[in-house]
């Protein structure tokens, strides 16, 4: 399956060192120029350790760029217009590529995964990479736990439900 990502998932999958996931779970993992922008330039700009980790990634060709259709990204803008929701260039044009190319969207912005929903894009957050590697038993029970709480040590705020959610469907795998 291909996957779009947005910036979040990047960061905080490069903040603890766990890029890898993604290119064990997904057969191709694409992001836009705009996303790329924003967390790798302006993160090295700004001295983020993450942005080298993602650079890399980029750099061994296990994550592509590539811009959406200018069609799918107007669609996109018109729909958010028609919602009342007002979304990053980074947002935008990762929906529109992943309505392209018929992809997962994956994005920790709650208002951008609603826009994905509404366009019948399957999204998700950086916890459901961690509870796909872990029912693919790339990763243990323990370690999924270990790298949530990093990433929420790394300053990525989620909500106590979802967390909640997530510990449930951990304790739902036989082997956890």
């Amino acid at each position: 399956m291909i996957v779009v990502t947005n910036a979040g998932p990047l960061i905080y999958l490069g903040k603890i060192k766990r890029l890898d996931l993604l290119t064990l779970l997904f057969s191709e993992v694409l992001t836009t120029p705009e996303v790329f922008d924003e967390v790798v330039i302006r993160g090295k700009q700004l001295k983020f350790h993450d942005a080298w980790e993602v650079e890399n990634m980029f750099k061994k060709g296990k994550f592509k760029i590539k811009s959406p259709s200018k069609q799918s990204l107007t669609y996109v803008i018109r729909i958010c217009n028609n919602m009342g929701v007002i979304l990053a260039q980074g947002e935008l044009s990762a929906i529109a590529l992943a309505l392209d190319t018929n992809a997962m969207f994956l994005t920790n912005d709650s208002i951008a995964m609603k826009v994905a929903k509404f366009l019948n894009i399957e999204s998700h957050g950086v916890l459901y990479v961690l509870l796909e590697s872990v029912k693919r038993r790339i990763i243990t029970c323990e370690l999924a736990k270990e790298l949530m709480q990093k990433i929420i040590n790394a300053g990525l705020w989620i909500k106590k439900g979802i967390i909640n959610k997530f510990l449930l469907e951990l304790s739902k795998l036989q082997r956890c």
